[in-house]
């Protein structure tokens, strides 16, 4: 079973991929990614990046080669490969999981501008200003949210700021190299993986995609992007801090931001901060719209009233991670999903994908 032919006009060019990917993936999650890591492996963490940068390749290899045989979203897929009524359990599943990401985005962002901007400021006031954003952006479709991911591109300027720090890099930092176990970098690597995700989205908007089957090297240069991105954050943190005081910092890319001095703006990074909002909308426009798109088949409602929905869902949710307790608990549950979602339930969908398509071929 296909899904119903879409017209050009509201789809998007191959190119856009790469961007849907790399800003779906370069979120707030990569603020404090070193930390975790840095507990394993040490100054060799940016090895455990690429470790975990090449699973994920591997994966968009996978992704594709369901998507491009089925011509279908995961919605569709899931009914093909599993039956109707099992395809609405595993789809239902996946509409949680993108409900709770883009409220823990949300949440994330808020504790951030409290913790560097705000400490008074009203979490359900900003909230609501950011999701009535997100709604307007969503309303106007894939299109639209891939207009918006293509500007905040723009925030990747942040990074020519760190050369205001070189002057306190220190080289010794990453030596020695290849000092940890096989073992202990792949342990490193599963938090940093967490930082990768954002990628499954394609399943939902590949079918809206020109040219569809050959984005696929579009998408492994969104992902590859990420990684220089992540590498470089990585070394600049190893070079700025020793393991041990990495391992006490929450926030250890936002802190490389107080190296900043410019004439006329005393505290850079507040600017850091704020301009973090662009880092968070495209994950929450896309996860919205994919769960959007999830109600509409479950429920047989039209997208226009099935966005207003969710997003009422995901306001409730984020009312409820007001604690950081309840927000460490998310994180770590999200964070072992990805995981079970990257490394269990990809390979096994394209298996099972396997051996359907082998089957139709012998009857």
């Amino acid at each position: 079973m296909e899904s119903p032919p879409i017209q050009d006009r509201f789809k998007v060019s191959d190119f856009y991929v790469m961007v849907l990917i790399h800003s779906s993936q370069y979120g707030l999650s990569y603020l404090s990614m070193p930390t975790p890591a840095i507990q394993w492996a040490g100054q060799d963490v940016w090895i455990s990046v690429l470790i975990s940068a090449i699973s994920v390749h591997l994966i968009i290899f996978l992704m594709y080669r369901i998507l491009t045989r089925r011509n279908a979203d995961l919605i569709q897929i899931h009914q093909q490969l599993l039956g109707k009524w099992t395809g609405h359990v595993f789809n239902l599943l996946f509409l949680c999981y993108f409900m709770v990401t883009a409220a823990f985005q949300v949440s994330s962002y808020i504790k951030l501008v409290q913790a560097w901007l705000f400490p008074e400021i009203s979490e359900w006031v900003l909230g609501f200003v950011i999701f009535l954003l997100v709604y307007y952006i969503v309303s106007g479709g894939i299109r639209t949210i891939a207009g918006i991911c293509a500007f905040t591109l723009t925030t990747q300027v942040l990074v020519l700021t760190l050369v205001f720090s070189a002057p306190y890099f220190h080289f010794r930092n990453l030596t020695p190299i290849f000092e940890h176990t096989v073992a202990e970098l792949i342990k490193a690597s599963k938090p940093i993986t967490f930082s990768y995700m954002g990628f499954e989205l394609l399943f939902f908007y590949y079918i809206f995609v020109k040219n569809a089957p050959k984005s696929q090297r579009w998408a492994h240069a969104g992902n590859a992007a990420t990684t220089v991105t992540y590498l470089l954050s990585m070394f600049l943190s190893i070079l700025l801090f020793k393991p041990e005081q990495l391992a006490k910092e929450i926030w250890p890319v936002m802190t490389k931001f107080k190296f900043v001095q410019l004439p006329f703006l005393e505290r850079f990074e507040f600017m850091g901060a704020a301009i973090h909002v662009f880092r968070v909308m495209p994950i929450v426009c896309l996860c919205l719209w994919s769960a959007a798109r999830i109600l509409k088949s479950v429920s047989n409602m039209k997208q226009k009233h099935a966005v207003p929905v969710i997003l009422i869902i995901v306001l409730a949710i984020f009312c409820i991670l007001s604690s950081d307790e309840i927000m460490e608990k998310i994180q770590t549950i999200l964070s072992n999903f990805s995981l079970y979602l990257l490394y269990g339930y990809i390979p096994l969908l394209y298996i099972l994908h396997l051996i359907r398509s082998k089957a139709g071929k012998v009857s």
